[in-house]
């Protein structure tokens, strides 16, 4: 799913809000049941473990999309209140500690904001479903022409962001690139020791 931050208008937002909620998010939420049911009837087993990660993976996929609701009908909160709210979501569903080190108040200029917030969101929910890490640290480092945002985590090594080489950690790193660059920015990825760091340059 790609809205763009230029979807500005409140009731345009609005309608797609509402459309997303009767419809995408209320089967993701009956597939969420489903898995329910399975694993309730389900005995223990690889079976078992295999319907708990899918159910796991639901979880976060209707955490993103609810988060994406609140995005559209609240376009006017900042880009550090809405990456605070998400990882206080984030660790309540994951076995995960994450260090926010972002101000709250962090604003972002106002058309690149959302699509900042959404790269940075995309690249979160990709390490807790795919790099297996149980700590993530987050900090910013602005002036007055770029901020600079850093993601580290300690999961898993992740050979396919900047390689042609095909793995099967799907990061979705095109769309992270697309995003970054379609506001001017550049993400870099660098494994150092135990730690994956990503790091995003935005001009000002």
């Amino acid at each position: 799913m790609r809205l763009r931050s230029s979807t500005t208008d409140t009731s345009e937002r609005l309608k797609v809000a509402r459309d997303l909620h009767d419809t995408v998010s209320q089967e993701i939420a009956a597939l969420g049941y489903a898995c329910d049911e399975a694993i309730a009837l389900s005995a223990m087993g690889d079976a078992r473990e295999s319907l708990i990660a899918i159910r796991t993976r639901i979880s976060l996929v209707t955490l993103m999309l609810r988060d994406e609701l609140g995005v559209l009908r609240d376009s006017a909160l900042p880009f550090g209140r809405l990456l605070a709210n998400l990882c206080s979501e984030l660790e309540s569903l994951n076995s995960v500690s994450i260090s926010n080190e972002i101000s709250p108040e962090l604003r972002v200029e106002k058309d690149v904001e959302l699509e900042l917030y959404r790269a940075v969101r995309e690249i979160l929910m990709n390490i807790l479903s795919h790099s297996g890490a149980r700590g993530i640290t987050m900090n910013e480092d602005s002036s007055d022409s770029e901020l600079k945002i850093a993601i580290n985590d300690n999961g898993h090594v992740n050979d396919s962001f900047d390689s042609a080489q095909k793995s099967n950690y799907h990061f979705g790193i095109t769309t992270i690139r697309e995003r970054i660059a379609s506001i001017g920015g550049t993400i870099i990825y660098q494994r150092t020791g135990e730690i994956n760091s990503y790091e995003i340059r935005i001009p000002r």
